[in-house]
């Protein structure tokens, strides 16, 4: 008998797998955030922000901010399928998109959620890389809303990364684990396309920066 890897029962058990794995893994890992009061009180008093780490950190956050309604953009995929699923069932809120597929609607319905007060968690380099290369997604965001990016590090000691494109980052039990959250970032209305290079730049550097942060932070 062969198995249908797109079936609804086989989508959902391998998100409960998940599920079951993030559940008991993260509540050993013991957490510390670095600069994180404003994005914190943004969160608490819904002013909209956007959220950007690096596509493979993205275990530990799941769980530290379940059940808060922050807003996360899913792959329309069968992997993304998988990820709605987890995400939904942790308490975030799903929009499904990516920039291959159902992007241009799902950055509209984001956009209309940031300006009501939404927190938006993205993965700029994602769905499917390259790496630590920004992707225009965000910058979108941040124009149309007028919301602050915020970029943040996020590392743990000791861990293990998979081989996949992103490296995508799994804490050892009790371990520690790191967020750095650095300045908001801001790109105004009328920006050119060069100021949007150079805060394309600074965005990268800062998330580059706060990564290797957030390790020396995680070893400490």
């Amino acid at each position: 008998m062969r198995l249908n890897f797109n079936s609804k029962v086989t989508i959902r058990t391998a998100a409960a797998l998940e599920w079951a794995l993030v559940n008991t893994l993260c509540p050993t890992v013991r957490v510390r955030m670095i600069n994180a009061e404003d994005p914190l009180e943004r969160l608490r008093t819904k002013q909209g922000q956007i959220l950007v780490c690096w596509h493979g950190r993205t275990l530990v956050p799941l769980y530290t901010f379940r059940n808060k309604g922050i807003m996360g953009m899913i792959s329309p995929s069968r992997d993304g399928e998988i990820q709605a699923h987890l995400f939904k069932w942790m308490g975030w809120r799903n929009v499904r998109g990516s920039s291959g597929r159902g992007g241009s609607r799902a950055l509209l319905g984001a956009v209309r959620a940031l300006e009501e007060g939404a927190s938006f968690a993205l993965t700029p380099d994602g769905p499917k890389g390259p790496k630590y290369v920004i992707r225009p997604g965000a910058l979108y965001l941040a124009r149309k809303s007028g919301c602050p990016l915020y970029p943040v590090g996020i590392a743990a000691h000791p861990y293990f990364e998979l081989p996949t494109w992103d490296s995508f980052m799994i804490p050892y039990p009790f371990s520690r684990a790191c967020y750095c959250m650095g300045e908001p970032i801001y790109l105004h209305a009328d920006a050119s396309e060069e100021e949007e290079r150079r805060l394309t730049d600074h965005l990268t550097e800062q998330m580059n920066i706060l990564q290797k942060a957030a390790y020396e932070g995680a070893r400490s």
